[in-house]
Formats: structure tokens, sequence, C-alpha cells
């Protein structure tokens, strides 16, 4: 069995608990950023954010400033939880720790970023919660957190490797581990970091372009 069963080992004689390990730090993350999209929600009803939007300041600035916020927020819980890998791993080099701080960073600006995305132009959070579990969820479960690419079946996997948070998956996971895991293992964890990064930028730029072209009030 590729995947193992929860203690056994996965490809590469790494145990299913490190394997996982850096999956459930990602879903720490997560919820954080799922947080700081609810408030931008929260921000419009208050009337907080139509006060933001009239300031003499760039759509994008505002959309930044909002992102990068939560993605800090975001970043230190996932930090926070990292503190437990000694339980479970041996512990990184210093290299391989500054590489998954910095994947574990870009991680969060992209949940962010995606969570502004869907959050500005929605004006209930049941209507967000709908999106949310079509998109988010489904991209975690997919992203080699849970089973490695190699183990679903063609389609899939495809489908894997084309979700932006694989690749950051698969950097924290190198960086973490020391090795080439299975979630991505043709592929250096260096080149998983530099793509992680990318798409962490192309999302933070669309959700400034997001907020640039919505009406006055930050909604559709």
């Amino acid at each position: 069995d590729v995947v193992g069963d929860v203690g056994g080992n996965v490809g590469g004689g790494m145990g299913y608990a490190a394997y996982f390990f850096p999956g459930a730090v990602v879903m720490t993350v997560m919820f954080a950023t799922i947080l700081a999209a609810y408030s931008v929600i929260e921000d419009r009803r208050e009337g907080f954010l139509q006060g933001v939007l009239v300031a003499p300041v760039s759509r994008l600035s505002v959309a930044a400033g909002k992102i990068m916020g939560g993605a800090t927020i975001a970043l230190l819980q996932g930090l926070m939880f990292m503190l437990l890998w000694p339980m479970v791993g041996d512990l990184p080099s210093w290299l391989g720790i500054v590489q998954a701080v910095v994947a574990l960073g870009a991680i969060a600006v992209m949940l962010t970023s995606v969570g502004f995305i869907l959050a500005w132009p929605t004006e209930s959070t049941a209507g967000f919660h709908a999106v949310l579990n079509l998109i988010l969820f489904p991209a975690w479960f997919l992203s080699g957190a849970m089973f490695p690419v190699g183990s679903a079946p063609t389609w899939l996997s495809v489908v894997m490797w084309v979700n932006p948070l694989t690749w950051g998956q698969a950097a924290l996971s190198s960086a973490m581990t020391g090795q080439r895991v299975p979630a991505c293992a043709p592929i250096d964890g260096g080149i998983a970091l530099l793509v992680a990064i990318g798409c962490a930028g192309l999302s933070l730029l669309l959700a400034g372009y997001v907020a640039s072209c919505s009406g006055k009030n930050g909604g559709s």
C-alpha cells in the first residue's frame, strides 16, 4: 500500500504520521485564513469596509493590507503548530527550517488571497460558506496532504498537479522531512518552493484586481 496505515510507512520508509503532519499544519493555516476572509464580510456589514474604500489609497493597497494581515496571523498559528514536529520526526537543518517558514508563508498568502477573492463579492456568510466548501476544502484534500499523488488514478493525479496548493504542500513537506516526499517525488523541494511563491504572488495580484474592479461598497 503506497499510503500505508497510520503508524505505518509511506514511500521511502517515512512514517505516515510524519507524512501527514505537514498537511495538518497547512490545515491549521487554512482555517486561520478562512476566519480572515470572514472578516471581510463582517467589515462590509458593519460599514468599516466602506469607510476604508473612500480613503485616498488604491484598492490594491487595501487588498494587500487585508491579505498580509490575515496571512501573518495564519503563519504564526502554523508555526506554533509546527513546534510539535519533533514528536513525529527529526529536526530539519537550519536551511530546512528557513525553507519551511518561507513555504508556509507562501501557503498563507495564497490561501488568504483566495479567501479574499471569494469573500469580496459575497454579501452573506452563508453564501461564502457554500463557495468555500466547493473550493478550499477540496483543494486541501487534493494537495497530497492525505495521500501521495502517485497513489491516485491518472485523471486525479493530473488534478492534483494542477492544484497550486500541491506545490506548497510539497515544498513544506520536503523542508520539514529533508527528502522528496511521495506527494511530489519527481520534483525537487526548491522547485516546488519557487512555484508556491509564484502562485502566492499571482493570487495576491488577482485579489487586488478583483478589489479594483468591484463596486464602491466592496461588493460585486
